[in-house]
């Protein structure tokens, strides 16, 4: 059975091993979620997963939109527990108006309907600033997400003197 803590665990050991270049991206006020995506798919092929990037909903079941694609579908090489993740980048100069991107993340995978019944739908929010306490700090603007005070992620932290990058990961129910 997939355990999101321990992917979320698997994730965290890949950030730690580039938290400089992550903070140093931060700074920058661009965006690079893809590239946060391919850290993501690099970790958890590492961890035994066989990853595909940009998977179509469509091909693993019902979707609202046929068109929709995930950011990385992985199946666990042993265990064979599946995933579809939706991934999101909050820096430090990220507008409101991606909020509603990160709502629409959330609706696409509580819509989705798998074929295999044992597919977990996985959300992240990787929240990364030249700062400590991004959590605390950044509160008042992740209350405004429609589903933040309803239902806690799991987190993982990594965390120097440069900054703090925060993994936020939820399960969605089917």
């Amino acid at each position: 059975m997939l355990n999101i803590q321990e992917l979320l665990t698997q994730i965290r050991k890949q950030i730690d091993s580039s938290h400089e270049k992550v903070i140093s991206f931060s700074k920058t006020h661009y965006s690079y979620e893809e590239w946060i995506n391919w850290e993501i798919f690099d970790a958890l092929s590492k961890s035994g997963y066989e990853c595909k990037p940009k998977p179509s909903y469509k091909r693993h079941g019902k979707s609202v939109n046929e068109r929709y694609q995930a950011d990385i579908y992985g199946e666990g090489l042993e265990s064979g527990s599946k995933f579809i993740m939706e991934v999101a980048l909050v820096g430090i100069s990220t507008q409101s108006k991606w909020r509603k991107k990160i709502e629409r993340d959330r609706e696409k995978l509580s819509g989705f309907v798998a074929n295999d019944k044992g597919l977990k739908k996985i959300q992240l929010l990787v929240l990364a600033a030249d700062y400590p306490n991004v959590l605390e700090e950044w509160e008042y603007w992740l209350k405004c997400l429609n589903f933040w005070q309803e239902n806690k992620p799991m987190i993982e932290v990594s965390s120097s003197r440069m900054g703090e990058v925060v993994i936020c990961g939820w399960s969605i129910a089917t």
